[in-house]
């Protein structure tokens, strides 16, 4: 009786897994590829202004692990997620997150557009090491809450797709990390679904 659903529920789930395996590559292979590019054109003298020490450091870069980045969005009272079609990249020097490039994707391909959020790198290794990552690397800002959450389970907080939205499973045993306080405490999807519908934008 159940069976049909749970196939098609399954297939989702492996689609939406092989789309950011693939997304993954691409961003990680541009980020690698263009990174140096991208810092040359910092100025001369102000490398402490985007993290590094020196040019020096250009040399000893690492690209950590993406994230792609989610909206939530608010439409008909119900919460969704929309994708940003923006990945965050983790730059590191001596496997200290400095800071993180932001890659925007299109049907083109993936480009550099941006690099910056210090803090924000640090908090996303700090969680790197607190929880040891699950499978998947999600960030999802909620302008609702003025809040990004870590979403290391994001495959199973979907539900179906209409538009662009991407329908959340509240019921789902996957949880939400804050970033701004990801040592210790998550969120439920169902609370994660509530405060925003009850929230409005500063």
């Amino acid at each position: 009786m159940y069976r049909l659903p749970i196939i098609i529920l399954s297939f989702l789930l492996s689609i939406a897994s092989y789309a950011q395996s693939s997304g993954i590559a691409t961003v990680k292979k541009v980020a690698k590829t263009d990174a140096i590019k991208f810092f040359n054109l910092i100025p001369q003298g102000q490398e402490n202004d985007y993290g590094f020490k020196s040019r020096e450091d250009f040399s000893k870069i690492e690209i950590g692990e993406p994230y792609q980045v989610y909206f939530v969005v608010k439409r008909d009272n119900k919460v969704n997620f929309q994708s940003s079609n923006n990945w965050r990249v983790p730059v590191l020097v001596n496997g200290k997150s400095i800071a993180l490039l932001t890659v925007a994707t299109t049907d083109e391909g993936a480009q550099i557009v941006d690099f910056g959020a210090k803090g924000l790198a640090k908090k996303l290794q700090e969680f790197e090491k607190n929880y040891n990552s699950a499978n998947e690397r999600v960030l999802l800002r909620n302008t609702y809450l003025s809040t990004d959450f870590i979403a290391p389970q994001f495959s199973a907080l979907i539900g179906s797709e209409t538009n662009g939205l991407i329908s959340i499973n509240s019921v789902s045993n996957a949880v939400l990390y804050p970033v701004a306080a990801i040592q210790n405490a998550s969120i439920k999807p169902s609370s994660f679904v509530s405060a925003t519908l009850s929230a409005t934008v500063k």
